[in-house]
């Protein structure tokens, strides 16, 4: 699903789910994985994207498997980063959406970001290769959304994901996700976003289906 969002993403890039997981190893350097999952400027191939550092819109699947917090094991969520409004005190906006809205995502998510990455430092440091350096240029916030009625975290987190890569900022992707409980109800949303995220992954999406007339409600498109 990653790939498709990337190839239907406006720009924005989804880093692979082991990002975490390597971020997160002991045996491995912040150089090693940035030089691994980021590129010096933004790639057009569509089955090897990687981001800029920098990039405006960052797209983070989470997988929550930690043997610290073993209720969170098996379970996928997503983090977004966008750039800061220019009138903002801070370089960027940190969402984090969790389809089971747990407490303690957000600060699992953040302990990783801060501690092994520099994904959270002030624009003028993120080019290093120490990790751990983050300060308060990033502003947190966890966005409430319509809850899963199974286990379909994996489906939801790349739906999420699909409505960040549509969004101009963090305050019009908090809107959508809003307008995602106004218009498909829980009990009716589980099925629709697994049958999107199937279609997805095997390259038959139609956006401009009736099928997805709930999400069209949603993500408009942001060149229109």
């Amino acid at each position: 699903c990653m790939k498709a969002i990337n190839k239907l993403g406006k720009g924005a890039i989804a880093l692979p789910t082991d990002f975490i997981g390597l971020a997160r190893s002991e045996g491995r350097t912040w150089s090693q994985n940035r030089d691994k999952y980021f590129a010096p400027r933004e790639c057009t191939d569509p089955d090897n994207m990687k981001p800029e550092i920098k990039s405006s819109k960052l797209l983070i699947p989470i997988p929550a498997d930690s043997k610290e917090e073993s209720p969170l094991m098996g379970h996928f969520f997503a983090v977004v980063r966008f750039n800061s409004k220019a009138e903002s005190d801070h370089d960027w906006d940190f969402l984090v959406i969790d389809s089971q809205n747990e407490e303690g995502r957000l600060d699992f998510a953040k302990k990783i970001i801060t501690e092994r990455t520099t994904l959270a430092n002030p624009i003028s440091s993120i080019d290093n290769n120490i990790a751990g350096q983050a300060d308060s240029c990033a502003r947190w916030k966890s966005v409430p959304t319509v809850e899963q009625m199974g286990t379909e975290c994996g489906p939801r987190t790349a739906l999420h994901l699909y409505i960040a890569a549509h969004s101009k900022d963090a305050l019009d992707f908090e809107s959508k996700i809003k307008e995602l409980g106004v218009v498909e109800p829980d009990e009716r949303l589980c099925p629709k976003v697994r049958s999107w995220a199937e279609e997805l992954r095997a390259g038959t999406f139609d956006a401009n289906s009736q099928s997805y007339e709930w999400l069209q409600a949603i993500v408009v498109e942001l060149d229109e």
